[in-house]
């Protein structure tokens, strides 16, 4: 569980890299999640779950991710 909150944390980072206080597209979450990580969609979408149930990020649907202001 322990590697699983690190992996969590490391995305987390990566995002608020390009969050600029907005919403990031699922084309640019998921491309930078790929370059970064080389996760494939399916495993960027659990881990984008996984945050948000966490109350890390908020998925808006057909749009993208916004970061929590925690």
């Amino acid at each position: 569980m322990n590697n699983a909150i690190n992996l969590d944390t490391m995305v987390l980072k990566e995002l608020r890299k390009i969050s600029k206080s907005r919403i990031i597209p699922f084309p640019l979450v998921y491309y930078r999640l790929g370059a970064i990580f080389h996760f494939d969609k399916e495993i960027s979408k659990h881990i984008l779950k996984s945050l948000e149930r966490r109350g890390l990020i908020k998925i808006h649907e057909f749009h993208g991710v916004k970061i929590s202001k925690r």
